[in-house]
């Protein structure tokens, strides 16, 4: 890949935790950065950041560009519902979360683990 077509962040320079945003995460996939090096980068495991790469496509990525998701295991959850809930939930308004998405399958706190400390 050449140099000017990498992200800023891959060029060198400082690290910064904004880097740690899923579009940023995607984007870097979709520029060719290997997800096994950008996981050696950001200090993560390999399939937690190939698992960003679903923000490539339209929906999910407009999602996170409204402000209504901030992360790929919420998106997961999302795609889990039927379609009835996940359009209930999407309808509804406001963010969609892990828990969110859990109570719209009917579960309680217990059946989040995400939220577990």
């Amino acid at each position: 890949m050449e140099e000017g077509k990498r992200p800023g962040w891959a060029r060198g320079g400082a690290f910064h935790e904004s880097l740690l945003s899923p579009v940023c995460i995607a984007d870097a996939l979709a520029a060719g950065i290997p997800a096994a090096a950008l996981a050696r980068y950001l200090g993560r495991p390999e399939p937690w950041v190939r698992a960003h790469a679903v923000l490539m496509a339209p929906a999910p990525r407009a999602l996170f560009a409204a402000g209504r998701l901030r992360s790929v295991a919420a998106y997961a959850r999302l795609l889990d519902l039927s379609p009835p809930a996940r359009r209930d939930l999407l309808d509804a308004g406001g963010p969609i979360t892990v828990a969110r998405c859990v109570q719209a399958r009917g579960g309680g706190p217990a059946d989040c683990p995400e939220r577990a400390s």
